[in-house]
């Protein structure tokens, strides 16, 4: 996964980075809502893709 990590730009890497780090904690919403504020061109990404789907799915 490290080298599609290298696509996104630093602030939309961090994001994505924050919302790992709140799934880690159990907080799939928290989560979320540091992904919404990626670029759209990062949403594409699919290092945040999975992010997403994994917040989604912990959600229910």
């Amino acid at each position: 996964m490290k080298a599609g990590k290298t696509n996104l730009l630093k602030k939309d890497a961090r994001r994505v980075e924050t919302a790992e780090r709140w799934l880690g904690m159990g907080k799939p919403a928290r989560a979320l809502v540091a992904l919404q504020r990626l670029t759209g061109r990062a949403w594409r990404h699919p290092w945040s893709e999975q992010v997403v789907w994994r917040a989604a799915q912990s959600l229910g």
